[in-house]
Order: C-alpha cells, then structure tokens, then sequence
C-alpha cells in the first residue's frame, strides 16, 4: 500500500494504491496481465473511507487470481483534496469531475506494466454517475463496470435530498467558514471522538479522517459538487450509452440518497444488458 499524487488539469490527484507483489519468474503465468480495479470515490472524495473496502476487495481478488498481480487504485476527486489553498480557486462541477476521471483513467493506462491489464472499474455513490458518464467514452477498453449505491438520478428529490437542498445555496461559502472555525475551536480528542462515532473507522485513519474533512478546501468543494447534484442529476444516464458494457448495479433498501423506487426505476431503464442488486 502506498500513497502519491497524479498531476493533472486540476491540479495534483491524491491515489490509494493497493497492490499485490509482482509474480516470481518461477511462478505459473508469469506472462499473465495484472488485474487492475480503478474506484471512483462519492462526494466529498477522500479515498481513506474506502481503505477497508480496498483491502478486502484485494484479498478476495488475489484467492481468485492466485497468479496475477492485482492492483486497485483509489482515486480522490478533483480538487476535493487539495490541501494547498484555503479555498479552491474555482471548484470543480460535474463535468470537470467527468473530465478529471478520464484524464486519471489515461494515466493509470499508460504506468509502465499497466498496457495490457485487464481494466474493472468500480465505483460509489456520485462516484457511479461519473463512471456512466465515461462509459461510452471508454467503450471496451474496460472488462466490466460496479457501481456500488449509485446516486444517478432525481438526487434533489431524494429523501436526503429534500432535507440537504435547502441549505446549498449561495450562502455555502459562508457556511464552510463558519463550520471551519467551529472545527478548529475543538480539542483533537473530540474530533477523533466525532470521526470514529459518525464514520466508524479503523484507529490509523482517524487522523487522516479529521484532516481531510475538517479543512475548508475540501468542506467547499464538497458543498459544492451537492449543490449541483441535487440541481442537476435528474434523469439518468440514457439506456443506449451503456448498452452491453457489463454493467451491475448494487443498491439497498436503506439508502436514501438511492431509495427502493429509484432502484425499480433503474431496474426499467436498464433492464437490457445490465445486472441490477
């Protein structure tokens, strides 16, 4: 496990990068193509949320393909973890995100021993319109597509949706500062306290938890990729632009960023050609 930062059009992307050891020569398959799973993060985009689902999706991956080096990159969202400005010059929409996932995508195509893997990608929450709307971009260059609760539709009129909207609007900026300062008036213990209660995670993340959602760059952005979501994600991605591109799409009777209805309506929509759970 190791963690850098991709240089791009939105500035430097920091990566989780979660691998299994290169193959020996003595071993079967040494010529075999890694398995490469790229995850596209939900909003705000810190990849620390997803660490114990990255290491267990490479534990399951490497008793399946005991002879093939697997490799899962976590990538953060533009801009969202850009530490070195109080706010972000100009915070990145949905189509930036759109843009800024290919860009990452390209590069990770082109690390050396990466040209002829074989290419999953998966992805969570705002994380699965995104990799909908690279789909047909990237056509069959990619084996298969997981998106893990997708928020790809009606997201303002969602029931979190209804409750949130209200509160992003030209005032979020405002909002942040304020919330920023409350932040930094806090003891440490109690915002390791607040981490671990509200999202649960293991004892070394804790500090790159508090880190990541207490700094103003990323409160900002945040706010501001769900004010376009909730305005502007209606209708989901059109049928024909991710036909037979081995699809699957997990939902759950608990979420109400992607509540039941919008699965049966996902389930209408995409009833060709995709697997729906």
């Amino acid at each position: 496990e190791h963690d850098f930062s991709i240089p791009g059009h939105f500035g430097p992307t920091p990566v989780h990068l979660y691998a299994t050891p290169r193959l020996r020569l003595h071993q079967p398959n040494f010529h075999s193509p890694p398995l490469i799973v790229t995850h596209l993060v939900g909003n705000p985009g810190l990849p620390i949320f997803y660490v114990r689902w990255a290491r267990t999706l490479i534990s399951e991956l490497s008793k399946r393909y005991p002879y093939r080096q697997i490799k899962v990159y976590v990538l953060a969202n533009a801009v969202s973890c850009d530490h070195t400005h109080y706010y972000p010059r100009r915070p990145a929409g949905l189509d930036d995100q759109v843009r800024h996932k290919m860009d990452m995508f390209q590069w990770i195509k082109q690390v050396p021993g990466n040209e002829r893997a074989t290419y999953y990608i998966t992805s969570h929450s705002i994380g699965s319109y995104f990799m909908m709307r690279i789909m047909p971009m990237l056509g069959h260059d990619v084996r298969g597509w997981i998106g893990l609760f997708p928020t790809i539709m009606h997201l303002g009129s969602s029931p979190n949706g209804k409750q949130v909207t209200p509160y992003l609007g030209w005032f979020w900026r405002y909002m942040v500062t304020m919330m920023y300062g409350m932040l930094m008036l806090l003891p440490m213990w109690l915002k390791m306290w607040i981490a671990v209660n509200i999202y649960e995670p293991k004892l070394e993340q804790v500090a790159g938890v508090v880190e990541g959602m207490g700094h103003p760059a990323v409160l900002y952005q945040g706010g501001t990729m769900a004010y376009e979501e909730m305005h502007h994600i209606n209708d989901p991605p059109p049928a024909h632009s991710v036909r037979n591109m081995n699809l699957i799409l997990y939902y759950s009777r608990s979420d109400y960023w992607a509540p039941e209805a919008y699965y049966k309506l996902a389930l209408k929509e995409y009833a060709d050609g995709t697997s729906m759970t």
